[in-house]
């Protein structure tokens, strides 16, 4: 587990690296072009890429095919993984190429179908966009399926690069080229990342041994099982994106800007879960395969660790992000000129989603570990069960209090989807109680009080100070502010003998850690 847990940090620390640029990415296109119209375009443009990636490989092929591929290593048959492994990553390359060649075709329509509020002029222009994103789609899908592979050999290094990649290019050309070639800049900035991450998972593939042929063989035992594994959860995500799609077509009409506000707030509501739930998920998971099929107690301890050490590390985060939800929703529009009352009611958003963002972390871990023990139909159930209570809270709500009541139905929507979900479970195999978890959830609650506290108290003795920080000091401060709130946290917990604390430190990538896996990427 010490292993695993420094794993951990180093993607973690990636990964972190990876989500603030995406802070960053975002920051520079509202600074460029505000909470227009053409922002809009972008966000829509790029989310129909996101979402398919997730339910395409990300979420449902890449479960399943490290699955099959793992036991296939374990038990001795490297011939049966290379061509389980080979032809999956050439039918997502054939049929992810079809998908993009349709998509740009009828881009205008998908258009109208994301976000039937936007102007024509704004629709437009984010058809356009899709010559760019679409693509990127493809790449995303290659990067889904080779990155899963790589982290079976344990190498983590260069899949967690991911998001660093695309943001940075993305950054650098908007700010380059954004105001001299317009929003299409960052289009191209999005696809050039796609392009440089592939090309450094095919490099690393083949340093690794990892065997591929050209040859598609669909009717190889491993195949078919990762194609029946993967088909309920294919369906799983495509109905689980049905509500963020949802989201952005109510907010497209809500208001001129909604989508880019409700987009900005989702952006830095899933930071947390991306940095240090992602990636516990993604080095936990191969190792919960092999415990699920040889050590059920190892698995059961492993899942009600990392269950606790989430809560541990969420709760905290989720309440002091609420606290400082209107200076994080100023930072995150950039440092244009952007009215107050977007930033309230950014802020208002961001701080109704925090109250799910533990109930995300859990959700999401459990799932892990229900692909690892080879169940790929509970989590499809569930949503099946939870989305038209979702969508019809969603419509009401909205109609009522626009973006925020949009935001409310959301996050009552992943509370509910978790308590459905560990009950179902609980049926059939061994998982964390969530009334154990929710008593353990009381005391890193506890410990989050003096924390907020002394995050309130220096931010009014900052704000009478210096009422008026420029956009580069507001940044310093409340990423001070936030990182002495956070060891206030540490101590508090110590004192209320949070023991997954010690657990926190562990996943610090020490320099020995970092050289080692630096080295292994090398």
């Amino acid at each position: 587990m010490k292993r695993l847990y420094g794993l951990v940090g180093v993607v973690g620390t990636l990964t972190l690296a990876g989500s603030v640029l995406g802070y960053v990415r975002n920051a520079s296109i509202t600074s460029v072009f505000g909470l227009s119209g053409d922002s809009d375009a972008y966000f829509v443009a790029i989310f129909l890429p996101n979402i398919l990636q997730a339910v395409l490989v990300l979420g449902a092929l890449a479960p399943a095919l490290v699955h099959v591929y793992v036991n296939y290593v374990e038990a001795g048959r490297p011939d049966d993984a290379r061509i389980t492994f080979s032809s999956v990553l050439n039918l997502v390359a054939v049929v992810v190429g079809l998908i993009v060649l349709t998509g740009v075709f009828f881009s205008r329509s998908l258009v109208g179908v994301i976000a039937p509020g936007l102007s024509n002029e704004s629709a437009d222009t984010s058809a356009g966009l899709m010559s760019f994103t679409l693509p990127l789609l493809l790449l995303l899908c290659l990067a889904g399926v080779l990155g899963p592979v790589l982290n079976t050999k344990d190498h983590f290094f260069t899949p967690a690069l991911n998001s660093f990649i695309i943001n940075a290019c993305t950054i650098a050309f908007v700010v380059i080229g954004g105001k001299r070639i317009g929003i299409e800049a960052a289009a191209a900035g999005v696809l050039l990342g796609g392009v440089l991450h592939v090309a450094l998972l095919l490099f690393f593939v083949r340093r690794k041994g990892i065997a591929y042929s050209l040859k598609m063989r669909l009717g190889h035992p491993g195949v078919r099982r990762v194609l029946v594994q993967s088909a309920p959860v294919v369906l799983y995500m495509g109905i689980a994106y049905c509500a963020p799609l949802l989201d952005r077509a109510l907010a497209s009409m809500a208001t001129e800007g909604g989508v880019s506000i409700v987009t900005i707030a989702v952006t830095v509501f899933v930071l947390p879960t991306i940095v240090f739930n992602g990636s516990l998920g993604i080095v936990l998971y191969p190792q919960l395969v092999r415990d699920a099929a040889t050590d059920r107690e190892k698995y059961a301890r492993t899942l009600a660790q990392a269950a606790r050490v989430l809560l541990a590390v969420l709760i905290p985060v989720s309440v002091l992000m609420a606290a400082a939800s209107v200076p994080l929703m100023r930072l995150a529009y950039g440092p244009g000129d952007v009215s107050s009352s977007d930033v309230h009611t950014g802020a208002a958003v961001l701080a109704i989603y925090l109250v799910a963002l533990s109930f995300v972390g859990l959700t999401q871990i459990l799932q892990k570990a229900i692909y690892a023990g080879g169940d790929f139909t509970t989590p499809l159930k569930v949503e099946l069960m939870t989305l038209g209570l979702y969508a019809t809270a969603a419509i009401a709500l909205s109609h009522v209090w626009a973006l925020v009541g949009l935001a409310m139905a959301r996050a009552g929507h992943h509370i509910l989807t978790t308590f459905v979900m560990f009950r179902m479970v609980r049926r059939v195999r061994e998982v964390p109680s969530l009334r154990r978890l929710g008593l353990f959830a009381l005391r890193p609650l506890l410990a989050s009080a003096p924390a907020v506290a002394f995050y309130g108290v220096a931010f009014l003795a900052l704000d009478r100070a210096y009422p008026s920080p420029s956009y580069l000091l507001m940044g310093v401060e409340q990423m001070t502010l936030l990182l002495l709130a956070g060891g206030v946290y540490l101590a508090a917990a110590s004192f209320l003998r949070v023991e997954e604390v010690r657990v926190l430190w562990r996943l610090a990538p020490t320099g020995r850690r970092q050289a080692a896996v630096t080295q292994e990427a090398a």
